[in-house]
């Protein structure tokens, strides 16, 4: 397991940077293939979250051209319905 360095990512529209909190390369029981990890924690309700991960996704895939798995904690109260998973995440 190797922690990666920072990832910073510019939206070309909005001019918004963000920056990746934690992204690990590993390797998953009985696969060859590295693999990348991406945590998200977030601490307050964001509306267009599930977006925001999307693209750091399809961003971390576009430079690693590796499996990617996006996990987030959401620590806020109330609880909000947020998605279980996003569309187009097993691209591998």
């Amino acid at each position: 397991m190797t922690f990666l360095s920072e990832e910073v990512f510019t939206d070309v529209v909005l001019g918004e940077s963000r920056i990746v909190d934690v992204l690990i390369e590993t390797r998953l029981k009985n696969e060859d293939a590295l693999i990348i990890v991406h945590f998200e924690s977030q601490a307050q309700y964001q509306e267009k979250f599930a977006e925001r991960m999307f693209i750091y996704f399809s961003r971390l895939f576009e430079k690693y051209r590796r499996r990617i798995i996006p996990i987030a904690i959401f620590s806020y109260k109330p609880l909000k319905n947020e998605p279980a998973s996003l569309i187009c995440l097993s691209l591998l």
